[in-house]
């Protein structure tokens, strides 16, 4: 628990060009048990996304024995993913992983990053807060440079950025937030891994949107009232609620 009241993430996952980076950081304490269920509770959120996949595992500094590697090595399997490689700064930790017969490497900007920053006390309106807070990362991001038409359905881990429309019978489903650069009309369910997730849209008239596990159903009164413009959707107080999404604009 931080000195703000909120849990301290021990365990992050984030998708990568070579498959997906699993880090224990080694700057959150945590009793082993409780880091392993977190990892497990994580996979078990993920699985759709992460099923079938590789991933690399940084461990910072932090020391492992081989039976705890053979442990998250089970674990990662139980969950259709396979453990690639250990990424790891000390050289016991790569010691260990040699011994189980892992790939390893050091550290690098390429490879890691370090968790993203929550920023505490804005005082801004609510869409100024939530972009302060949850900065865009175009690493992790599914770009659709296109409509997502009647019968079509999206999945992705991370952020899903859309250059066009969403259709009606078309879904969008994503692990963290999902930005339009066009008009809604069908499904798009967001934050299903990551916490605090949004949903933008030039015009927001969804059938259905979801934000982690609150639903909200669009209406046809909806569809009847003129376009409000550019809408953003977060999660307040259990509830799906709606304010206008203007971004600041620089002129010179």
């Amino acid at each position: 628990m931080s000195i703000t009241g909120k849990k301290s993430e021990a365990v992050t996952i984030k998708g990568s060009a070579g498959g997906l980076l699993v880090r224990l950081r080694d700057d959150v304490p945590s009793e082993w048990p409780v880091l392993v269920a977190e990892l497990t509770e994580r996979l078990q959120a993920g699985q759709r996304f992460f099923q079938g996949g590789q991933a690399h595992l940084e461990l910072g500094s932090r020391l492992l024995e081989p039976p705890q590697l053979e442990e998250i090595k089970a674990v990662m399997a139980q969950h259709g993913v396979e453990l690639a490689t250990v990424i790891a700064g000390t050289q016991a930790t790569r010691n260990v992983a040699k011994q189980v017969g892992l790939p390893f490497k050091l550290p690098s900007n390429q490879n890691t990053r370090p968790p993203t920053p929550v920023i505490e006390g804005n005082t801004g309106s609510k869409a100024e807060n939530v972009r302060a807070g949850q900065p865009f990362d175009s690493a992790e991001a599914l770009f659709l440079r296109r409509t997502v038409r009647s019968g079509q359905r999206i999945e992705h881990h991370a952020d899903v950025v859309v250059l066009g429309d969403v259709n009606p019978g078309a879904e969008i489903i994503a692990g963290g937030s999902v930005i339009v650069w066009g008009t809604v009309r069908g499904q798009i369910q967001a934050g299903q891994i990551q916490a605090g997730a949004v949903i933008c849209a030039l015009s927001l008239r969804p059938t259905q949107l979801r934000i982690g596990e609150v639903l909200a159903v669009g209406s046809q009164e909806a569809l009847n009232e003129p376009i409000p413009g550019p809408e953003i959707a977060t999660v307040e107080n259990g509830a799906i609620v709606l304010e206008s999404w203007q971004p600041k604009q620089t002129r010179r």
